[in-house]
């Protein structure tokens, strides 16, 4: 036995067919050339940042700058790390002439800022073998923590 059923389908109009089918064309369109020009940016990719290693004979020690209110200020040591291994100063002196390498610039105004230069002691460098190529760490210390 045959049963049919009747149904209720609705022909689509042929416009509105035209104009999903255009949309889908157009969208798969404009994906593919998104993917065509990503694939482009990936192919004429410039660098913009470029690296660069550059051997600098010496680089001198920058100022240091400590801050402190109503109080007096002095450097107790500082430890170089040199070719792997850490050599501690007192005073942050050298040892066998006693010269400093930070000296305490005389303050000028009441700003309590206390700048330590280098005075041309002390390098960053690369070849030689007084020169600092790891960390240099200063210890520094408040004479008056009561600020009085």
């Amino acid at each position: 036995m045959l049963y049919m059923f009747k149904t209720n389908l609705v022909v689509e109009p042929k416009t509105f067919r035209i104009i999903r089918i255009t949309t889908a064309t157009i969208v798969v369109a404009l994906y593919l050339s998104y993917i065509s020009f990503l694939c482009f940016q990936i192919w004429t990719d410039k660098q913009v940042i470029q690296v660069a290693n550059e051997k600098l004979s010496a680089i001198e020690v920058p100022n240091i700058e400590i801050c402190v209110y109503g109080n007096d200020i002095k450097i107790t040591q500082c430890v170089f790390t040199i070719k792997d291994r850490s050599k501690i100063h007192p005073s942050c002196a050298r040892a066998h002439d006693d010269v400093s390498f930070l000296y305490r610039k005389p303050v000028v105004d009441k700003s309590h800022c206390f700048v330590f230069i280098g005075n041309r002691t002390l390098f960053f460098s690369e070849d030689n073998d007084d020169g600092v190529h790891e960390i240099v760490v200063v210890y520094f210390e408040i004479l008056d923590l009561t600020g009085g």
